[in-house]
């Protein structure tokens, strides 16, 4: 495991069907907005640098939603750490495998205690070919 953005990220390289190398990068995304964008375009410079595989998934709770369906009541995340992101998938190729396989479903993984406020904040992105050989997707809560 390599933490690559100090307390927000790590990666994690496995050999997965003989040599084929699988990412899972991990991130703890922040709260505050401002360093919510930074440490996107952190991990977009770390890949430029870094070169994560083309099997690599992106997982872990990014602290915003893409879009405001996401979100009860509907809440649009501020635009620049969305953008931000939004240019990372598409520098690594990912893609959200839950909202691809379940489009007509809305469904929360940040339940507040009080209030009734809902959001997705947790997801995974992969790629097109590890999204094709996946299956079963949903969102379960754990109990504390």
């Amino acid at each position: 495991m390599r933490e690559v953005a100090l307390g927000w990220a790590a990666v994690l390289t496995v050999k997965w069907h003989g040599e084929t190398d699988l990412s899972l990068l991990n991130v703890y995304a922040p709260n505050d907005t401002r360093k919510n964008e930074d440490l996107w375009g952190f991990l977009h410079q770390w890949h430029r640098d870094h070169h994560l595989p083309a099997s690599t998934v992106m997982l872990g709770d990014f602290n915003l939603v893409e879009e405001a369906i996401n979100c009860v009541p509907a809440k649009e995340s501020p635009q620049a750490p969305v953008a931000a992101l939004c240019e990372l998938l598409t520098a690594l190729h990912l893609h959200d495998g839950w909202h691809i396989t379940e489009p007509l479903m809305h469904d929360f993984t940040f339940p507040q205690r009080t209030g009734g406020h809902r959001s997705r904040l947790n997801r995974i992105y992969l790629t097109a070919v590890l999204l094709n050989l996946s299956f079963e997707w949903s969102i379960e809560q754990v109990p504390c």
